[in-house]
């Protein structure tokens, strides 16, 4: 007797019509390096369709195609149409249903950095990513890929980082007033001994607020955020002057030239001087 993998109902009420479900067979290799689908179908739907509260550790990506599939997740409750992705973590309670006819593809995948990509995405856009008709190419790429299955883990890889970083690069998203406002505070003051406080000060925001907000929004911390300005400007002032590394760590803010080199040299793998003299040996 043939085992169910666990998260796959293979009896499911109100599907009209389904391709799939297709399995897929990853290598070890892909296992352990590489983003891998585990099984997905296309299913056309209507109710009484329900799929509730299956609790499992994969992730599992919707396209819809046509209509509407209605989503409660994570204490969200919305619907989805078409060309939306909808991004799940399998191991928080989800519900979605049907109600009249719906056109999807799904799959459930695991791998790589899947968890910290569904937890950014999350932080930063929730679970809904409206008007994707551009992703079409990639989810027409995964139904084949799933269809024929062997010696695809390079391309199911590829596949699935390219859907999320697509749902990541989020070109439609602006920054708010606060955290602009903050940026352009960074921006003018980086060479003064500035705190975040101050930043949230300047978007009128408490400090966790803030904090909060700017991560969502720039995906790094507010400190982070201000060191890596004052990195970018010290990799100029050693390229384009003959100024000290003791000269430059000061002109950035940095509260000592040993603070200065050993933080260069976490971020960028080596020191300031052999940073400088590398572009010069070009």
């Amino acid at each position: 007797m043939h085992s169910v993998p666990e998260g796959v109902i293979l009896s499911e009420s109100g599907i009209l019509e389904k391709e799939g479900i297709f399995f897929y067979s990853p290598s070890d290799f892909a296992r352990e390096n590489l983003f891998y689908p585990m099984w997905g179908a296309k299913y056309r739907c209507a109710s009484p369709y329900l799929v509730s509260h299956r609790t499992f550790d994969a992730f599992l990506l919707f396209y819809i195609t046509e209509g509407e599939l209605y989503f409660t997740y994570r204490g969200q409750s919305f619907a989805a149409g078409a060309n939306d992705i909808v991004l799940l973590d399998c191991k928080h309670a989800h519900e979605y249903h049907a109600r009249e006819p719906v056109t999807f593809f799904w799959f459930h995948f695991r791998g790589a950095a899947s968890q910290a990509y569904c937890d950014r995405l999350w932080e930063r856009t929730g679970a809904h990513f409206p008007n994707h008709p551009e992703a079409m190419q990639h989810i027409s790429r995964m139904q084949q890929l799933l269809r024929t299955q062997a010696g695809k883990d390079d391309s199911s890889s590829v596949c699935i980082h390219r859907l999320l970083a697509l749902l990541n690069a989020d070109p439609g998203h602006s920054l708010s007033p606060p955290v602009m406002q903050a940026k352009n505070y960074i921006f003018a003051h980086y060479q003064e001994n500035i705190s975040v406080g101050d930043m949230a000060a300047q978007a009128a925001l408490s400090r966790y607020h803030f904090s909060r907000l700017f991560r969502m929004e720039i995906g790094t911390s507010p400190h982070s955020y201000l060191t890596e300005v004052r990195l970018s400007r010290a990799k100029q002032l050693l390229l384009e002057t003959s100024d000290s590394v003791e000269q430059i760590a000061a002109a950035c803010a940095f509260c000592s030239s040993s603070n200065f080199i050993r933080t260069f040299r976490r971020i960028n793998g080596l020191t300031p001087a052999k940073f400088r003299q590398m572009f010069h040996s070009l």
